[in-house]
């Protein structure tokens, strides 16, 4: 995981630009969450929702976040921010 922030910024619109499914997408966020700050994984999330709208995969991406507790805590976290 790099820590320069150019590196983390490419790295997420990176996965962002690769991610084909709503388990890619899930799997880039677990990735993220391991290893990464909350900036970097907020800014995922924010490509990352585009992302599965225009491919409308959001219902198939919040399936696999609800199995996950700690996926689940972090989305509910990033959705306050987003108020």
């Amino acid at each position: 995981m790099p820590h320069e922030p150019s590196l983390m910024y490419a790295v997420c619109g990176a996965l962002i630009n690769r991610a084909k499914s709503a388990d890619n997408v899930y799997r880039g966020l677990k990735w993220l969450m391991k290893g990464t700050t909350e900036d970097y994984i907020g800014l995922y999330m924010s490509d990352a929702m585009i992302a599965l709208k225009v491919k409308n995969l959001q219902g198939a991406f919040v399936k696999l976040v609800a199995k996950d507790q700690e996926a689940k805590a972090f989305m509910a976290k990033y959705q306050e921010l987003l108020k």
